[in-house]
């Protein structure tokens, strides 16, 4: 993956097209992943520039299936589409690497809760996956992110499309329940009645 973002970067394009990119790396982020993103990057297919927020930056070079990959991913969709993103983490280390890796973000090395109010600009993708979680501990991670939203609350528009990465379906006490990040989250979004455009590994809704 680095080596094909590397490729678009020095303009030895090996790609003409986002969607020969997409047929090639789709397969690449394993079943986790790969359907809900495919419904993220139609979304973002009818918005013209999209703005793109993310919270948790790229920090491992070539974990495609473990990390998502999302940065890259997204700064390439914008490669072909136009539009500009911003990415928040609080550790120096991978918002180094999210700098080499990309060109059209904004890294912020903050934490997400005060940087993501000092954005202005509405967002068309809020993407949330900072604070990694802890299986057997799930519910500060999942705190955190229900802050994160919160904190972005003025990025809001209808029609963003709001992602929390890393969430698992396990049997509860009397029937199947979600935990991980979006744990917190999703049960905030079923009280005021905002059904999922996807529930999986990663949730998403549309803001109404």
């Amino acid at each position: 993956m680095t080596e094909v973002k590397k490729d678009l970067k020095n303009k030895q394009i090996k790609f003409d097209s986002w969607e020969s990119f997409w047929k090639k790396v789709k397969p690449m982020l394993g079943p986790n992943r790969m359907d809900s993103f495919q419904m993220v990057f139609d979304h973002l297919d009818k918005v013209e520039n999209p703005s793109i927020v993310e919270t948790g930056t790229y920090r491992t070079e070539g974990n495609i299936a473990g990390d998502g990959m999302s940065t890259v991913l997204f700064d390439t969709y914008i490669d072909f589409h136009g539009g500009k993103g911003v990415s928040i983490d609080i550790d120096k280390y991978a918002c180094s690497l999210a700098h080499r890796a990309t060109s059209n973000f904004e890294i912020m090395n903050e934490n997400s809760l005060t940087a993501l109010v000092k954005i202005e600009t509405k967002a068309d993708l809020l993407y949330l996956d900072s604070f990694d979680v802890d299986w057997q501990n799930h519910l500060p991670a999942a705190i955190h992110h229900l802050k994160e939203l919160f904190s972005a609350r003025n990025l809001l528009k209808k029609g963003t499309l709001i992602v929390i990465d890393d969430n698992l379906l396990i049997d509860g006490a009397t029937e199947k329940k979600r935990i991980g990040k979006g744990e917190v989250v999703q049960e905030y979004m079923n009280d005021i009645g905002m059904k999922p455009l996807f529930d999986a590994y990663q949730i998403g809704w549309i803001w109404k």
